[in-house]
């Protein structure tokens, strides 16, 4: 409990940190001339429209939720991944279904998923949870309807109501506030949410992403998540590292370092990983192929290093224009 306080008064100070150069900003810019303040305001949302623009246009192509586009629309996914590794192969369907109602302030979707994270990023920390590295312990399926609500330009709200298809059926509930900061050449994007699994309980997570662009069509990006479990008494840490490059209109690479870890039996790193995601519009404008090398350090081999290769074929139906 005491580790808890401590955490969430550490939170509370580094948001505030956060948010005081904001206010500093917005007081100082108020004793300036207004000629000068209206052109600053300008060239300062020009840039920030370019970063979360660039941003979309990349997750868009590599079709994950890291990083969602909220104004994408109704949209299937059908595709497979195999692994290839040292001594090691497997194979994963993947299938995402998104209906979005129509357009207006406040939005509902109706999705389902199949569970294919735990292949890519080693182990589940959302509640959901837990996997052994790398290797999904039961495949299966998300179901569920989704509330978004926009309440400013820079404040995004969302509730997920669905169920884990396996048996037993594992219900849920998830809360979500995000909040987006454009601080000069940067996008500092916060969210905080609440969630409730039948199989392992309650739990919250913290995030912080910073993202800009660093050259023509290249964007920077780094992803803190702390997440903490009721019922196992525990926090799993979560940072990332990514450039993302769109090298032409129809392909784009990732490269991507990132660690995992726990505090207990106490603050320790599970797992870390370095790999780059190439991947390419092979025909027409829904055909994707994706290539991923990757390497492996993980505790339980005593970070000794395992390489392994993800070949991913991903056919998308619906909304194109989400693609674009």
């Amino acid at each position: 409990m005491k580790t808890y306080r401590a955490c969430s008064l550490g939170c509370l100070v580094g948001v505030w940190l956060v948010i005081w150069p904001v206010v500093g900003a917005a007081w100082l810019d108020n004793r300036e001339r207004p000629d000068t303040a209206e052109v600053v305001d300008k060239v300062h949302r020009q840039v920030a429209t370019e970063v979360v623009v660039l941003g979309r246009q990349l997750d868009s192509l590599f079709g994950h939720d890291e990083f969602p586009a909220d104004d994408a629309g109704s949209l299937l996914r059908l595709g497979g991944t195999v692994l290839v590794g040292e001594g090691d192969e497997d194979f994963q369907s993947l299938a995402r279904f998104r209906l979005a109602v129509p357009r207006t302030e406040q939005r509902w979707n109706i999705f389902l998923e199949s569970e294919t994270e735990d292949l890519f990023d080693g182990r589940r920390h959302d509640g959901r949870g837990e996997t052994g590295r790398g290797r999904p312990r039961e495949q299966g399926a998300v179901a569920g309807l989704q509330f978004l609500h926009d309440f400013a330009e820079v404040w995004n709200f969302d509730v997920d109501l669905g169920v884990r298809v396996r048996w037993p059926l594992d219900p849920y509930t998830r809360v979500r506030v995000r909040r987006s900061f454009p601080l000069a050449t940067w996008e500092l994007r916060l969210g905080q949410s609440l969630f409730w699994y039948e199989r392992t309980g309650s739990g919250t997570s913290s995030e912080m992403r910073w993202q800009r662009e660093v050259g023509t069509g290249r964007l920077l990006r780094s992803l803190s998540e702390i997440t903490w479990l009721d019922r196992e008494q525990q926090f799993y840490y979560k940072q990332d590292l990514l450039v993302s490059q769109r090298l032409q209109a129809d392909r784009g690479v990732v490269y991507q370092v990132g660690v995992r870890g726990e505090s207990e039996p106490n603050h320790q790193v599970d797992h870390y990983f370095v790999n780059a995601r190439l991947r390419r519009n092979v025909w027409r404008q829904w055909l994707f192929v994706e290539l991923q090398p990757e390497l492996m350090f993980a505790r339980e081999n005593d970070f000794a290093v395992e390489r392994r290769v993800f070949v991913t074929l991903e056919a998308v139906f619906g909304d194109l224009r989400a693609l674009d």
